[in-house]
């Protein structure tokens, strides 16, 4: 499936009239969804890969992608969970960059990570559990710094 299609299934599922069945996605878009799909991938870099299969994807293109799939619906809400893991130090500074953007539009973004740089850049607050419990929240400077959170994942 080209990633072009990715993204507009993505728009598609969740407005899909259950009554239309199994249909691919292309046939069910209307005028102006392609155009939207590729506006996505254009957004994030991916216009020139539209037609390509997904398998074909570098790791930090896959996340634009779910990214652009997440974004097809226009969400007001976004939820990143680990969507930096296993990146480089440059693609973890692309995906920063990209959820940095969708925040000043307007989107929220809640950040599940375990890279601190890119949480101590991102949030304006921070909760920090540990084994499901909650063990400091606050601003990050203040989170970092909490002796449970330093005992946690520094050590004695």
């Amino acid at each position: 499936m080209s990633i072009r299609r990715v993204v507009l299934k993505g728009a598609t599922v969740i407005t899909m009239d259950p009554a239309l069945g199994d249909l691919r996605c292309a046939d069910l878009m209307v005028d102006g969804e392609r155009e939207r799909a590729l506006e996505l991938l254009g957004s994030l870099g991916l216009a020139a890969r539209a037609d390509d299969a997904c398998g074909t994807l570098s790791q930090i293109e896959l996340r634009k992608l779910e990214l652009a799939r997440a974004l097809a619906v226009e969400p007001r809400l976004l939820v990143a969970d680990e969507a930096m893991a296993g990146l480089s130090a440059e693609e973890v500074d692309e995906v920063l960059e990209i959820l940095l953007a969708l925040a000043g539009r307007g989107i929220a973004v809640i950040m599940i990570e375990h890279i601190m740089r890119a949480i101590m850049r991102f949030s304006q607050r921070v909760l920090c559990i540990v084994s499901g419990k909650l063990i400091a929240d606050g601003v990050s400077a203040d989170v970092v710094r909490h002796p449970e959170v330093q005992r946690a994942y520094i050590g004695d």
